[in-house]
């Protein structure tokens, strides 16, 4: 089994007609930046994520990872370390400057008193998604009508998810 975007299943499944090809190119997603971030500051905050709709923040969501999971700060020590994953989306393609978002992050989970102004920085990573969520577009149902019904009647996915056959918020798999 595996699982992937369905517009590229949709290009490389063997005897696809062009009319489910073309179907799946019309499929959109955005592409995630997530930035962890850690500090040498105890965990206090007790919410779980936090989301920014201010365009001078850089991020949408903002996980307190440490809160999440202790095992995400070094020895599960939350009295020692804290840590946040934020969440960034963009179109896909978008040029990104890692260290720049990195630091805009940082100052933002700061500026909005998630972090303390002055807590040292233990720790800095990013991670690109490239296909991080789907995009519902006016045309997407129409898409999905197009190329779901045909890919499982070849037997090419099994889909799961909610919304009329699945396809509203969906995982495919491939047998």
């Amino acid at each position: 089994m595996a699982t992937g975007p369905l517009d590229r299943l949709a290009a490389m499944t063997a005897g696809a007609p062009d009319t489910v090809r073309a179907a799946a190119r019309r499929l959109r997603h955005t592409t995630v930046a997530m930035v962890g971030l850690g500090y040498r500051v105890p965990t206090t905050d007790e919410r779980s994520w936090l989301y920014f709709p201010q365009p001078e923040v850089p991020f949408y969501r903002a996980t307190n990872f440490s809160k999440y999971a202790p095992a995400n700060v070094p020895g599960a020590d939350t009295n020692a370390f804290s840590a946040w994953m934020t969440e960034t989306s963009m179109l896909p393609g978008t040029r990104l400057d890692v260290s720049r978002l990195i630091c805009a992050c940082d100052q933002a989970l700061r500026r909005h008193g998630l972090v303390p102004e002055h807590a040292p920085s233990a720790s800095a990573h990013l991670e690109l998604i490239e296909y991080a969520y789907p995009v519902p577009t006016l045309d997407r149902d129409a898409a999905l009508a197009a190329v779901v019904p045909w890919m499982e009647a070849a037997g090419s996915i099994h889909g799961a998810g909610s919304g009329p056959g699945g396809t509203r918020s969906a995982t495919w798999t491939t047998p």
